[in-house]
């Protein structure tokens, strides 16, 4: 990253987001001011494609800087567009090859992290964001439509107080489930767990029903692992996968009582700093049938 920062930005700029699309050589590297880079991942080189904050709001419809990048996703139907989450409560629906922005989402509580949805019956129009104040809100991308209206707002742990934030969220799946779970980190009543450090299952419409993993230090990533792996497909939720500041953690999704697995090995990761953890299914024969590879 330091080479990018030297390039764009005289090392100010700094990369806070990346995303890599499924079967693209790729990768957009969000930056703390909020433009958006492309980087060749089998040559290492930058593009001159870049999505400057001032362009993905030429239509000025928000009156300040957006903010950092807190999400790069794009929609699993529509390959060649981008949804792009910026700090401050701006998303927009960016066209790759007309290099324009479509649609813009406006939310006055500040965002931590998007996660568009998987469902193969409703086309994948729908995504969820977390914010800053422990809320999950969900919204539905209609190309008919110019302007798009938040669906539904909702703050899990809203009757104990006021929430910390919502790092990330997450919606899957299981083979058993008729709706859909949500799992995400944090959000907890920040005047009597801001100590705690958790990620949170909970079954969607019953909101009562949940479970909350108390994890031994700070989370700093999740994941979810799915089969089918390739998001254009439907996918079911079969084992989260969490990073903290001194171990991974693997919960078996497909048992009612969450069950952590026992790993293979007795060495914590934390040899050094690890702040990623990304799953890599399907991997060649030189590599094992499948591998969580954590990114130092």
């Amino acid at each position: 990253s330091s080479g990018i920062n030297a390039e764009y930005g005289g090392g100010k700029e700094k990369i806070c987001f990346s995303h890599l699309p499924y079967h693209s050589d790729w990768i957009f590297l969000g930056t703390t001011f909020g433009n958006v880079y492309t980087v060749n991942i089998k040559t290492c080189k930058p593009s001159n494609y870049v999505i400057y904050w001032s362009n993905a709001n030429a239509r000025k419809t928000y009156p300040e800087h957006p903010g950092e990048i807190v999400g790069i996703v794009e929609p699993p139907a529509e390959p060649s567009r981008l949804l792009i989450a910026y700090s401050k409560g701006l998303m927009i629906i960016w066209n790759l090859n007309k290099k324009e922005t479509e649609k813009v989402f406006k939310n006055k509580t500040g965002i931590k992290s998007v996660y568009w949805h998987v469902e193969a019956s409703k086309l994948s129009k729908r995504f969820t964001v977390s914010h800053v104040d422990g809320s999950l809100s969900e919204w539905e991308h209609e190309k008919k439509k110019k302007k798009d209206e938040c669906l539904k707002s909702c703050t899990p742990f809203s009757d104990f107080g006021n929430c910390d934030f919502i790092g990330k969220v997450v919606k899957a799946k299981r083979f058993s489930d008729v709706n859909p779970i949500i799992i995400f980190s944090g959000g907890l009543p920040s005047m009597d767990y801001l100590d705690r450090n958790t990620v949170t299952i909970i079954q969607d419409r019953r909101e009562n029903d949940f479970t909350t993993l108390d994890c031994p230090s700070k989370v700093l990533d999740f994941l979810v692992i799915e089969t089918p792996p390739h998001k254009k497909d439907e996918t079911f939720a079969t084992a989260l996968i969490i990073l903290t500041e001194e171990e991974l953690l693997a919960i078996d999704l497909l048992d009612s009582n969450l069950p952590e697995f026992r790993l293979p090995y007795l060495a914590p990761v934390h040899c050094s700093p690890v702040s990623f953890v990304k799953y890599l299914p399907n991997c060649p024969n030189t590599f094992p049938d499948s591998a969580l590879i954590p990114l130092l």
